[in-house]
């Protein structure tokens, strides 16, 4: 099996690729930076024994994803695990808002533009958070371009932009070998968030008791992206490796076809409704 993983050179992903490669998979990274990428295939290869696949693109960059997608080739898993918090709003080259951009849109564009080539065979996962149980999604102002910033609420509102996406993309995809789901990879001890300043990391490093290891954060990610007992399940969210109930907003159908027609428009994607390839039913 080879999967694909994003934001694998570090933190959960890292975890993620290792546990993966141990099983016996072929793993690709991509990853932002050429280098950090050629050292977490070492750290893989020294524990797994297999060395990964290495592909470079900054997700912020819609231009960059469409780059990278032809040299991917073929996949049977695509784990999007990249992901980030802000506490100042920043703007991507492409003049979005850089959480919704490299949360939400990034996966949504790269997992339509391989599904159109027909290069994903069986699974797409989507690593959420529990975080989203705190947001609202507005589909008026998903970047904050009204309303006043706050990197939290980006960050939750994204979240749970990745379960809508998770649950349109499996109804999408009924009647395909493909699945989709979402998971929460717990509260993990990580670096994540404190690249935001003194406060930001004093917060993260306050919230360490009840936190757990990157290691064990990675377990839900491989267990939905590998496991047998998830087979042909899709639509669903997932935490501590078992199914788990998301919000209700999550579970909004019209909602997430709202977001779905609204993150088409922000690509600038010329396709139809469905992203199911052409050939297949849905």
């Amino acid at each position: 099996m080879r999967v694909l993983i994003t934001g694998g050179s570090s933190g959960i992903g890292l975890h993620t690729a290792r546990g993966i490669a141990r099983q016996g998979h072929d793993v690709v990274l991509l990853v932002r930076s050429a280098e950090r990428g050629a050292q977490a295939a070492d750290r893989i290869e020294s524990k797994a024994g297999s060395r990964p696949e290495v592909v470079v693109a900054d997700l912020a960059e819609q231009a960059q994803i469409r780059r990278v997608v032809p040299e991917i080739g073929t996949i049977d898993v695509l784990i999007n695990n990249a992901g980030l918090l802000l506490t100042k709003q920043r703007m991507t080259p492409d003049g979005f808002e850089e959480t919704f951009a490299v949360n939400h849109l990034a996966p949504f564009l790269l997992t339509t533009l391989l599904l159109e080539r027909g290069a994903i065979g069986a699974r797409v996962v989507t690593v959420a958070s529990i975080a989203h149980t705190g947001a609202w999604m507005n589909l008026e102002d998903p970047m904050y371009e009204w309303e006043k910033f706050s990197g939290w609420n980006a960050y939750c509102q994204s979240k749970l932009a990745n379960i809508l996406f998770a649950f349109e993309l499996a109804r999408r995809l009924q009647g395909t070998s493909i699945t989709s789901n979402a998971l929460h990879p717990g509260f993990v001890r990580s670096g994540f968030a404190r690249n935001n300043g003194i406060l930001a990391t004093a917060a993260m490093l306050a919230a360490t008791p009840f936190t757990i290891s990157e290691k064990r954060g990675a377990k839900t990610s491989i267990h939905v992206a590998t496991s047998p007992d998830v087979e042909g399940v899709s639509g669903r969210y997932f935490a501590a490796s078992r199914e788990a109930r998301a919000s209700a907003q999550a579970g909004d159908p019209d909602l997430a076809r709202g977001l779905w027609e609204l993150s088409e428009r922000l690509v600038s994607a010329s396709r139809p409704a469905s992203a199911v390839p052409p050939g297949r039913s849905t």
